[in-house]
């Protein structure tokens, strides 16, 4: 099966995005089965853009969002646990599997954590330390209070 979905369908995944009416679709392509062990699996990809801020020059920008899976539904933990490792877990409560709950959640596991553009693309205005590809030096948080003391005891010594 292909197709798309809108954003607009996934509320939990419209949440994320950086104009709460994200007007895209979601390229859907899914398999379902039954394999040479007897186990049901659904297995496919899906890809979508969405318009996120991105966290180190704080200016909109389209995240690609990318899954691959392999799931396999089952009912409890124990059949969960017998699962081969080829299959991520689908827990289900009945017979019906609703696709566009896990359509969602696939995409959500595919967020990034913290959105930011490469480096070449961003318009963050960089120090000239980081410009100069170093780590600023980190001075010894006593460093002055080392000079102040030694201040102090010459001083003294007068």
């Amino acid at each position: 099966m292909q197709g798309t979905i809108a954003i607009g369908d996934m509320p939990r995944l419209q949440a994320e995005c950086l104009a709460q009416q994200a007007m895209g679709e979601v390229d859907v392509s899914i398999e379902g089965g039954v394999d040479e062990l007897g186990l049901r699996y659904l297995r496919g990809q899906i890809e979508t853009d969405i318009p996120q801020i991105c966290q180190r020059c704080l200016q909109p920008m389209n995240v690609h969002l990318k899954a691959k899976f392999a799931l396999s539904p089952v009912h409890s933990e124990k059949e969960a646990k017998l699962l081969p490792s080829c299959y991520d877990v689908l827990y289900v409560l009945d017979e019906e599997v609703n696709l566009l709950e896990m359509i969602e959640e696939e995409l959500l596991l595919v967020l990034p954590l913290i959105p930011k553009h490469d480096k070449k693309e961003c318009k963050i205005v960089l120090s000239d330390d980081s410009k100069r590809g170093g780590l600023m030096e980190k001075s010894h948080p006593f460093a002055r209070l080392k000079d102040k003391i030694k201040a102090s005891e010459t001083s003294h010594e007068e």
